[in-house]
């Protein structure tokens, strides 16, 4: 089977961004973008339930909130 383009391979977030740890630019907004629609209070409590997400449901969840 070929994959197509719809087909992603599962991607956790910390491997999404180039730099997790400090993100700068358009990631830090995809992360305040995350944090408020999910209703999360704070970075730390975002970056809590991103490390918990499976992997398989990461890019699933930033295609619904974009």
């Amino acid at each position: 089977d070929t994959p197509t383009v719809s087909e992603q391979s599962p991607q956790s977030w910390r491997d999404y961004f180039e730099n997790p740890d400090d993100p700068q630019g358009v990631e830090a907004a995809t992360l305040d973008r995350l944090q408020e629609q999910l209703g999360i209070a704070t970075r730390a409590e975002l970056i809590a339930f991103l490390d918990d997400l499976t992997v398989e449901n990461f890019l699933p969840l930033l295609a619904a909130t974009s």
